[in-house]
């Protein structure tokens, strides 16, 4: 399971180093997503069959199942980490989540998100507010969310 936060600096050629927890549990391959949000996933190789299955189940007559299909499967590369357990973030990719200098990886049980550093923190700022919270337990409640 993957938590916890993890900052890391990309090195000229965009590569950046794997946190050692995250390698553990993860391993040298894994496939890597844009995702909704301004942020990047990365799964598993069994993660990321079992999000393709999930699309599968659906109409894929639908045109907007054929489209988000679409978006996710052309959105997405396998990667191989070397034997210092760097990748190479695409250009596109970091573009397209505003990195500056410095990523984080965000552990989110079965998969990771990778925020541009300053983004993420703008998003965590908004828990600073207690009212934030009890906020997003009301509305996560109301749509039927259990623990």
């Amino acid at each position: 399971m993957f938590v916890g936060q993890f900052e890391r600096s990309i090195d000229s050629k965009n590569r950046v180093v794997l946190p050692p927890n995250i390698k553990n549990f993860l391993g040298n391959i894994f496939y890597l997503t844009i995702s909704a949000g301004k942020k990047l996933e990365i799964r598993p190789p069994q993660e990321f069959e079992n999000l393709v299955d999930k699309i599968d189940q659906n109409n894929q007559l639908d045109p907007i199942v054929q489209k988000y299909k679409r978006f996710i499967m052309s959105q997405t590369i396998k990667i191989e980490t070397d034997k210092l357990g760097r990748f190479l973030i695409p250009e596109n990719f970091l573009k397209t989540i505003a990195v500056k200098t410095t990523i984080t990886f965000v552990g989110m049980g079965k998969f990771i998100e990778i925020w541009a550093s300053e983004n993420l923190q703008n998003e965590l700022e908004e828990f600073e507010k207690d009212e934030t919270i009890d906020n997003l337990t009301n509305e996560m409640l109301k749509k039927g969310f259990k623990l």
